[in-house]
């Protein structure tokens, strides 16, 4: 049995799915009530172990306005989204030193 025709567009629309659902999801916060994002705060602070007496850097657990908190969540969305390009990933090109 042939296979259907899909067209030249096909592949861009299979390699756009992940920005597609990336988008989706930022939609779908900005429609969210600011006050549902108090609890998202990005910022450290570092604190002095009792036991070792080391320094170590602790997520700050203070709420935030909710806008500022919504602008967090969707600004670590598109971090862990864009993550695989710090990992270099599938950027095989790069690796042998070739330009992108």
């Amino acid at each position: 049995m042939p296979l259907p025709f899909l067209g030249a567009g096909a592949g861009i629309a299979i390699r756009g799915a992940g920005k597609a659902l990336l988008k989706n999801a930022v939609k779908r916060a900005k429609k969210t009530p600011n006050k549902q994002f108090k609890h998202v705060n990005i910022k450290t602070k570092k604190v002095k172990s009792d036991r070792t007496g080391k320094m170590q850097t602790i997520p700050d657990k203070t709420p935030v306005k909710g806008k500022q908190g919504k602008k967090n969540y969707i600004q670590k969305m598109k971090e862990y989204d864009r993550a695989h390009e710090k990992m270099q990933i599938g950027n095989y090109a790069k690796l042998r030193g070739l330009k992108k």
